[in-house]
């Protein structure tokens, strides 16, 4: 969704902290119709290319069934509003929209209701096990693990293992897009110089020296609002520690960052880049914003994020949708890209539970999928989705309908152990790598007291 930058933030600057999620207190929800016919957005011109169950077509013979939802107001978009509109033409039903403020708003007023037993008809929310146990998803919400619908769900979400399902049973369909870390660069610049996408680790430092040569910078990084260098370690750690395995160690508490080759690999390769000069020259002083312009505007070749930066640079540099695309960094001869999947639905099990189902029957048509993700513009968590999607979005998606992907590692993680490295103190030179590791590994160390986490000796 076009706010799901907001949550990508959050796991990122979650990484420099431990944080022990509690729900708690209650939150105020408002109501709102949903938006009639003629503020809906046109029909897409994409049509359907994949079987599918069929989307209703037609009001039921019964009397009209009104749907309860809610929903965050972050989330409550013009494609969600355009969703709602199709499927109350198409069905004859009604539905009303409880939208809250965002956060922990969001997060109190929706595991009140789930405290109580009052949910919603439907209900939108966060994907994690974790969630869903606050949630009582065994007890309150209706497990799709065998709706035909779950097919069409990419490879991606549903091997990854930590989204939309509670001990084995899947309680919710991926909303929005995800997002993936990698190379966002100049297609442009590359042309312009005779460079073509590296495929390993060696070739992509090949391409960094042959840009500075030529007076180009090759990496734009920002370093002063602390969680841009993050995307660089979310790349290496899913590479080096999350495809190894080694992710169940650091939750049982065996794991050592201090002894760890592939988190010292991955800091200094971080070190590298800055030290041979293929990050911009004032990379401390540099903000966010600054690194998207200063790209947008073609001063450096590429930049290392997660794609949902596109949408944020085509609003404020349309100019550079001509330009823009983007690879996996080539971590090794098998790269992995690391994703994260924000926001799920579910419905709730009742006397309204059948419509409800309808409801998401209609959502994973390939009419509406096409329809809502050519408003999205994001990476589609569907197959066979046909719509068209930002520059460089789209060169990720067959990585990850190929699975060539791993969750943030932050969605793996126990909540309150604590992984975090100084990537400021490294990258610029200021601390060594070991000094770093051994920082990092007491850090985790104290988490995994402080919280009780078992298998800490």
């Amino acid at each position: 969704m076009q706010r799901t930058q907001k949550k990508v933030f959050t796991i990122i600057l979650t990484l420099l902290m431990a944080i022990v999620f509690t729900a708690c207190g209650s939150g105020k929800t408002e109501s709102s119709s949903a938006p009639s016919t003629d503020q809906a957005s046109a029909e897409p011109k994409a049509s359907a290319t994949a079987t599918s169950e069929p989307a209703p077509t037609e009001a039921p013979k019964n009397e009209s069934v009104t749907l309860s939802m809610i929903i965050s107001k972050d989330w409550y978009d013009e494609p969600i509003k355009w969703v709602i509109s199709e499927y109350e033409k198409k069905s004859g039903n009604k539905i009303d929209v409880q939208f809250t403020p965002g956060g922990q708003a969001f997060n109190d007023a929706i595991t009140t209701k789930a405290a109580v037993n009052e949910m919603p008809d439907i209900a939108f929310m966060y994907t994690t096990a974790s969630f869903l146990g606050q949630m009582k998803a065994e007890e309150l919400l209706v497990d799709l693990s065998n709706e035909p619908f779950m097919k069409k769900i990419s490879p991606s979400i549903i091997e990854g293992g930590v989204w939309l399902k509670s001990k084995d049973k899947f309680y919710e369909i991926p909303v929005g897009g995800m997002n993936g870390a990698g190379v966002i660069y100049n297609k442009e610049i590359f042309a312009a110089n005779g460079i073509e996408i590296p495929k390993t680790y060696e070739e992509f430092l090949a391409v960094c020296e042959k840009l500075k040569q030529a007076g180009i910078t090759p990496i734009f990084e920002g370093l002063k609002d602390g969680w841009p260098p993050l995307l660089f370690n979310f790349i290496g750690f899913t590479n080096e520690i999350t495809k190894k395995g080694d992710i169940a160690k650091i939750n049982d508490g065996t794991f050592d960052f201090s002894k760890s080759a592939g988190a010292k690999n991955f800091l200094n390769r971080h070190h590298e880049l800055f030290a041979k000069g293929y990050f911009n020259k004032d990379t401390a002083s540099t903000t966010y914003d600054m690194e998207v312009a200063a790209f947008s505007q073609g001063k450096a070749a590429m930049v290392i994020n997660v794609d949902n930066l596109i949408p944020g640079a085509l609003s404020k540099f349309p100019e550079a949708a001509k330009f823009i695309g983007m690879f996996p960094l080539p971590w090794d001869n098998d790269p992995i890209i690391p994703i994260d999947l924000s926001i799920g639905m579910a419905i709730a099990k009742g006397k309204n539970q059948a419509t409800s189902l309808d409801f998401l029957n209609f959502f994973t048509s390939d009419e509406t999928l096409n329809g809502y993700y050519g408003k999205v513009k994001a990476i589609p968590p569907y197959i066979g989705v046909t719509a068209e999607l930002n520059p460089g979005t789209s060169d990720l998606v067959p990585f990850i309908e190929a699975g060539k992907t791993l969750p943030f590692y932050a969605n793996l993680i126990t909540p309150g152990v604590g992984v975090g490295f100084d990537l400021t103190g490294v990258i610029l030179g200021a601390k060594s790598v070991d000094k770093a590791l051994l920082e990092a590994q007491a850090q985790y160390l104290k988490s995994l007291k402080d919280n009780k986490i078992a298998g800490l000796k």
